[in-house]
């Protein structure tokens, strides 16, 4: 046996001949690990589990792109996309783009964003995106309230998520200095770990966060939005000292589900740094993590597209391939 990944449970242990890779994403693959043994010693032990390697990086430097809904009045609800949550508009405008390429299905969810920058113009620290209704997330026990079966679309098309008429800025902090964690809730792999974004622990995000919300305000009042916006929602126009800005966050502050960085790439001198410049888990021999928890750091949007290319670039180093020739995309695109 080359590489062997011991999972406590009712599996017992997983084990195999060849590489394991791990790609179970942010917060399952720290999970996984802690579970074969492999984090934070002290906090294994709690849990009884045997130490295999000692890393106290797994599970630990979450980041993620917390974001706040700021929701304005919208003063003709027809422009809204709220009405076709219900689930036989949300049928037609399916089929309309199935068959003919065009209607509301065809257009982005997001109608447009901006990418804004508080201190440094090359790497904007916000990215606020608009959508013609505003969206509530249920708690999971308002999935099945009379409410939500009155509205049968919700539950079964958006997860959940409802909608009404009005406008929606989303403010998406993109390079949060707040660290949180992932930790074992229970040596059982079926209990979900425990999740602590921890975010705004760093005021630095929370005085960005606040501008954000200044800033869409002098957006908001512009000519071009005269006749469509209405009044603000929320935060609400009685909101007008950091220290109401700051509550309103605390209190709908919700996650870009963007989380990275829980088994982090590093170099041999750092101490938090799970993996080698190869993705391979130090210490354990034939074992790699190849997904969005080996980012070095949060990157300033999506985290997709890097994940696609960490992806190809784990892909040619198991197959021993060489890197290809670098290229400058500007070069490209003239």
């Amino acid at each position: 046996v080359i590489g062997a990944l011991a999972m406590t449970g009712g599996l017992g242990a997983i084990r195999a001949r060849r590489e394991v890779i791990l790609c179970l994403g942010a917060f399952g693959s720290p999970q996984t690990l802690m579970l074969s043994g492999i984090g934070p010693a002290a906090h294994l032990s709690e849990h009884g589990i045997a130490v295999r390697r000692d890393l106290p990086g797994v599970g630990g430097s979450l980041l993620d792109h917390p974001q706040y809904p700021m929701k304005l009045d919208l003063l003709d609800p027809k422009l809204s996309l709220a009405r076709f949550q219900r689930v036989d508009r949300a049928v037609a405008i399916g089929l309309r783009y199935f068959l003919a390429g065009d209607g509301p299905a065809a257009a982005p969810f997001w109608s447009s964003a901006l990418f804004h920058s508080l201190r440094d113009p090359d790497n904007p620290e916000l990215e606020i995106y608009l959508t013609p209704m505003c969206v509530t997330e249920e708690q999971a026990s308002e999935r099945l309230s009379f409410k939500a079966l009155l509205n049968i679309g919700t539950l079964m098309l958006s997860r959940g998520k409802t909608a009404a008429p009005g406008l929606q800025f989303d403010i998406c902090l993109l390079r949060p200095r707040s660290e949180g964690s992932v930790r074992l809730a229970s040596p059982d792999p079926d209990t979900p770990p425990t999740i602590d974004p921890a975010w705004f622990t760093d005021p630095t995000d929370m005085a960005d966060m606040i501008a954000g919300i200044r800033h869409l305000r002098r957006v908001a009042s512009q000519s071009a939005l005269a006749g469509v916006a209405g009044a603000e929602m929320q935060p609400g126009p009685e909101a007008e000292t950091d220290e109401a800005f700051e509550a309103a966050v605390r209190a709908h502050v919700a996650t870009g589900h963007h989380p990275v960085s829980t088994c982090r790439m590093g170099a041999d001198d750092d101490p938090r740094a799970v993996l080698d410049a190869e993705l391979r888990v130090r210490g354990i021999e034939a074992l790699r993590v190849v997904d969005a928890s080996s980012f070095v750091d949060q990157i300033g949007g999506n985290p997709g597209a890097p994940i696609l290319m960490i992806a190809e670039k784990a892909a040619d180093m198991i197959l021993g391939r060489p890197a290809p020739p670098a290229e400058d995309p500007r070069e490209i695109a003239a």
